[in-house]
C-alpha cells in the first residue's frame, strides 16, 4: 500500500509505477487519495454494473503480446499501443455511444463478440490463427495498421490483399465517406502497398494506391486500412474539433460491414 523503494523490475524502467502507494509511511492517507478508503468503505454496498451483451459491444484487442519485455513480443510497444486503444474507445464509447469493451488476444474470442477492432498492434501467428478462426464463424474483423513485417499467408488469407512494395511514409490523403482523411503519421516512417487477392478494394489514396479492403472470410468480414489509423489521430488528438472529426470514419467503416 506504500511507494515502492526497491531496486526490482518493473520499477527500474517505469519509476511512475513505484509512487502509486495509498498510505504515506506514517501510516496516513496521502492528501487527495481519501476518496480510495471511501469507495473501498462503500464497495459491498455498491451494485454491480451490468455489461451489454456481446453481441451488441464493440471490442478493442489488446495483444497477446504487450510488454516490450515478453520473449514473443513481435515489436508491440506499450505507451503506442495504449494510446491507440485509448482513442478508439473514446470515440466510439464518448462521441458515438457504442458498446466498447476490451479484448484480450491470450483469451479464446468469444463467438458471440460481434466486433473486433486491431487499433495497429502486431498479433503473432497464432493469434492470427484464433482470428481467422473467430471471423470464419461470424466475426466482423477491423485491422488497422499492420506491421511491415510480420505478414504470411495466413495473414493473406484473412486480410485478402497481400503486400507488393515498400513506400516512403509521405503525406498521403484519402477520400471515404464523403471527406477527404489527411494520413501524416507512419509507423517505422513507411508503409506497405498492397494488392487485393480475394479481398475488394474500398478507397485508395491520393496515388492511385489502395489503402481500405474489404475481405469476406467463411461466415465473417473482414475490413483492413493499411494506414495506422489510430496512429495518426493520437498526432492530432489536442485539437478538440479535429478528433472528434474522426468519429465519422469509424462511423463510416462499421457500415461497411452491412453493404
Amino acid at each position: 500500500m506504500r511507494d515502492i523503494k526497491t531496486l526490482a523490475y518493473p520499477y527500474l524502467n517505469h519509476g511512475l509505477e513505484s509512487l502509486l502507494g495509498l498510505v504515506l509511511d506514517d501510516n496516513t492517507i496521502k492528501p487527495g487519495l481519501e476518496y480510495f478508503v471511501q469507495f473501498a468503505r462503500n464497495a459491498s454496498s455498491l451494485a454491480i454494473p451490468k455489461l451489454p451483451p456481446l453481441s451488441e459491444t464493440i471490442g478493442l484487442y489488446i495483444p497477446a503480446y504487450y510488454y516490450q519485455n515478453e520473449l514473443f513480443n513481435p515489436g508491440n510497444e506499450p505507451r503506442r499501443i495504449s494510446a491507440n486503444l485509448l482513442i478508439d474507445y473514446y470515440l466510439l464509447k464518448r462521441v458515438l455511444g457504442r458498446n466498447v469493451r476490451l479484448i484480450r488476444g491470450d483469451l479464446p474470442l468469444d463467438p458471440s463478440l460481434e466486433f473486433l477492432i486491431i487499433a495497429g498492434s502486431y498479433p503473432t501467428l497464432p493469434e492470427i490463427l484464433n482470428l481467422q478462426a473467430w471471423v470464419r464463424g461470424g466475426g466482423k474483423l477491423i485491422w488497422n495498421g499492420p506491421d511491415m513485417s510480420g505478414w504470411s499467408s495466413t495473414t493473406i488469407d484473412l486480410i485478402g490483399a497481400k503486400p507488393v512494395d515498400f513506400r516512403f511514409g509521405v503525406s498521403t490523403s484519402v477520400a471515404l465517406f464523403g471527406k477527404s482523411w489527411t494520413f501524416d503519421t507512419f509507423v517505422g516512417n513507411g508503409k506497405l502497398q498492397y494488392e487485393q487477392t480475394t479481398g475488394q478494394v474500398v478507397a485508395s489514396d491520393n496515388y492511385g494506391i489502395p489503402v481500405v479492403f474489404k475481405n469476406k472470410f467463411g461466415k465473417g468480414d473482414v475490413v483492413f486500412c493499411s494506414l495506422p489509423v489510430e496512429d495518426n489521430i493520437v498526432a492530432i488528438s489536442a485539437y478538440i474539433s479535429t478528433r472528434n472529426s474522426w468519429a465519422a470514419w469509424y462511423s463510416g467503416i462499421l457500415n461497411l460491414f452491412s453493404s
